[in-house]
């Protein structure tokens, strides 16, 4: 069988260790079951793997829901990972962009659908704006990146909490932000007559979209080429002409603008999500990271490693059911995504496995 894969034309490595990746996430979360609850740890797997369609299309309209952010998340954390850059701010950059998105939606006064459009746009910008100063001190001096997108996390948390609060978006008596009206929400083109009662919107089809001209920018575009070149080598990338300071920037704030639009999708839809007046932490921009581990940095294969990861945390909220505290849900979530980590070191393996193959096939040494 290894053989065969080898010997594929096509480089299936990615596919194969991010779908190991999600076996061995599931086989841990039943072990973890089977220590908790042994005689519910089979009806627990069967409702994790079915539990998207829990209540038929209304549960599965749903996932598509909460695959939004996260999918746009992935895409954007994808984008400067192609160029080497960890871009760990997803949290801070999702929370500006998701405070600018809803205020001014609610605030600009041009009705729907102009309303919403214009407060998504400027979600991705505030997203793209607060990633600038990271992108900054990356590129033209040379700082740690990881470092300052987490300090940035929280530096956007405190800023964005605070700013809402002395907002006119503001519920003082529930602690949150305030009921977006219904026709400023994120269009629904008709999905809710056939998902009746789910939260779906068109937000997942607009992440398709966005992950299919990514794809072609980083696959068929010079600026593409650029972003991988700066990616494998950035002072070879600059010996050759290319403005690798200029490319790490851009990166960073396409990443930004995607991971805010992203905030911008989620509390700007129909799943009745509120900006809270607590300090937390957006854990959507966290699992963005997730997302693009999965896919191996693959813009469309984070379409699906993010509705993914949506379907799971949906089918968790229903394990309840068969016993399970919501701790056992959170447990097995982590794991999956924690092992999406193994998909980086499978495919990197598979793939020196296959150039080795192959050298061999060319020398003539295969027995």
């Amino acid at each position: 069988m290894l053989k065969k894969i080898l010997m594929a034309k096509r480089d299936y490595s990615g596919v194969l260790s991010s779908l190991l990746a999600i076996f061995i996430g599931l086989l841990v979360g039943f072990l973890a079951m089977l220590v908790v609850k042994p005689s519910a740890a089979l009806s627990g797997l069967r409702l994790l793997v079915t539990g998207g369609f829990f209540n038929g299309l209304t549960t599965f309209g749903s996932v598509f829901f909460y695959a939004t952010p996260i999918v746009l998340c992935g895409l954007g954390d994808a984008f400067a990972f192609k160029a080497s850059i960890f871009n760990i701010g997803g949290p801070g950059q999702m929370h500006v962009g998701a405070l600018v998105a809803v205020w001014v939606t609610c605030n600009i006064g041009l009705g729907a659908p102009l309303s919403t459009i214009i407060g998504l746009l400027c979600g991705a910008l505030a997203g793209a704006l607060w990633a600038l100063i990271p992108a900054l001190l990356n590129a033209y001096k040379r700082v740690n990146i990881i470092i300052t997108t987490i300090m940035m996390n929280y530096i956007g948390m405190y800023l964005a909490v605070d700013i809402l609060k002395k907002s006119n978006i503001f519920d003082n008596t529930k602690n949150q932000s305030i009921n977006v009206p219904r026709d400023l929400r994120v269009a629904r083109m008709g999905l809710d007559k056939l998902f009746v009662g789910s939260a779906i919107d068109c937000g997942f089809f607009i992440a398709v979209i966005i992950a299919i001209i990514l794809w072609f920018i980083l696959e068929k575009t010079t600026f593409g080429y650029e972003i991988k070149a700066v990616g494998k080598n950035r002072d070879a990338a600059d010996y050759a002409g290319i403005d690798a300071k200029k490319t790490i920037v851009l990166s960073v704030l396409i990443s930004g603008a995607l991971i805010g639009l992203g905030g911008g999708f989620m509390y700007l839809g129909w799943a009745g999500k509120y900006l809270l007046g607590s300090n937390t932490q957006l854990s959507e921009g966290f699992t963005g990271i997730a997302v693009t581990m999965l896919a191996n940095n693959n813009p469309i294969a984070c379409i699906f490693s993010g509705f993914f990861l949506a379907y799971l945390t949906q089918s968790g909220s229903y394990m309840q059911a068969v016993g399970f505290a919501p701790e056992i849900v959170k447990v097995i979530s982590a794991v999956v995504i924690y092992c999406s980590a193994l998909s980086r070191l499978v495919s990197e393996y598979l793939r020196r496995k296959k150039l080795d193959y192959l050298g061999r096939e060319q020398k003539g040494d295969l027995r």
